[in-house]
């Protein structure tokens, strides 16, 4: 009888214990694809809200003071038009995540209002969408509407040039609602800076990026300065850090417990199956087959267990991906390789020790036992 066959039959004669095992390893398994298949849900729903938040770094000339930037004073351009090309060739500033802003600080019937210039060359993902308007026509911030008393098909001066109001945005509670918005050539040519921009907006979703941006800035550009919302970005990344490392050691122990389990079952099969492993090597099986004979079932409990868990992990992560981060789930058939890895080196490492205590057992004094 080949010893496979006595593991199918030693398996099957057991099924209790077999169930057991392979919930064990199941649990284990699902609970590594649902955190790696959660938290790739909740990095995706970071980034989709990052996005929706608008640009959240910012290059801007060293000569730009910190507190002018967040008082948004902006003044004269002084961003030459090819420090944009330089950082479109090194990747920096990639369509919807990244474009060159014009911005000037003034006061209108003194209310202060930062005139924006608009192409639709230069739309981010995020920001809200803006209603089509003519070279001589305007729209107005909330707030700069309220502060100056205008509303739509009203006439508003700027800079000695007549505007008509296009439209006014709904209040967004951001620095949006003080600026006013007109064609980006027209701001040029009102503050006689045809080749200039003030700063490059940029949205920043991951970590790795800002440090990129860190790196590469000083040698590409080394008169820019990057400023990032750090509040921002910072709590959000720290929380899916701290998510991240919580739930593996929460799957760490789920796996050391089963580990241990598998390895106390194998070790009472070997105690019950003395006297039989004592008469396979009675009649010749070799210690390294004795080894497989338990090896082999562990094998195939942590193959059986680690497509259950990869099922069960992949059903809980997509339930979980729909009630808190909104994100459709993603699992991938590499998740499903490393899922029956982690199965099969798992059982196989919690029956070693067992396995080797069987395999050098005296078939003598195994067999000569009551």
């Amino acid at each position: 009888m080949r010893l496979s066959t006595l593991v199918w039959r030693e398996s099957w004669g057991r099924k209790t214990k077999l169930c057991i095992s392979l919930a064990a390893i199941g649990l284990a398994v699902a609970g590594f694809v649902c955190v790696t298949v959660s938290l790739g849900s909740w990095e995706r729903s970071i980034e989709t809200q990052l996005q929706s938040l608008g640009p959240n770094a910012f290059l801007v000339p060293r000569k730009t003071s910190m507190s002018a930037f967040h008082r948004a004073d902006f003044q004269e351009p002084q961003m030459p038009e090819y420090y944009i090309s330089k950082l479109r060739r090194a990747g920096i500033i990639k369509p919807g995540f990244g474009a060159p802003a014009l911005l000037f600080t003034t006061r209108l019937k003194s209310q202060k209002v930062v005139l924006r210039g608009w192409s639709e060359e230069f739309q981010l993902q995020g920001v809200p969408q803006v209603p089509r308007f003519a070279a001589n026509e305007v729209v107005l911030g909330a707030e700069a509407a309220e502060g100056l008393g205008l509303h739509s098909g009203e006439a508003l001066q700027i800079r000695g040039k007549s505007f008509q109001v296009k439209a006014v945005r709904p209040k967004f509670g951001s620095p949006l609602d003080v600026e006013i918005l007109c064609h980006l050539s027209q701001l040029q040519q009102m503050l006689r800076a045809e080749d200039k921009f003030t700063m490059v907006e940029l949205i920043v979703t991951t970590q790795s990026e800002i440090d990129r941006l860190s790196r590469e800035l000083p040698t590409i550009l080394p008169d820019l300065r990057l400023i990032t919302r750090q509040a921002i970005i910072k709590t959000q990344l720290d929380t899916l850090s701290t998510a991240r490392r919580y739930s593996f050691l929460l799957v760490g122990l789920i796996a050391l417990a089963a580990g241990l389990g598998i390895c106390l079952q194998t070790a009472t099969n070997v105690r019950r199956r003395r006297r039989e492993v004592g008469t396979l090597m009675a009649v010749g099986a070799s210690m390294r087959q004795i080894l497989w004979l338990f090896i082999h079932k562990a094998v195939l409990v942590g193959f059986a267990g680690g497509v259950g868990g990869y099922l069960l992990g992949t059903a809980a992560a997509a339930l979980l991906g729909t009630l808190i981060t909104e994100q459709p789930a993603r699992a991938s058939f590499g998740l499903l390789f490393n899922s029956l890895l982690i199965g099969v080196v798992l059982s196989s490492l919690a029956a070693a020790i067992p396995a080797l205590h069987a395999a050098r057992l005296d078939p003598v004094e195994a067999l000569s036992e009551k």
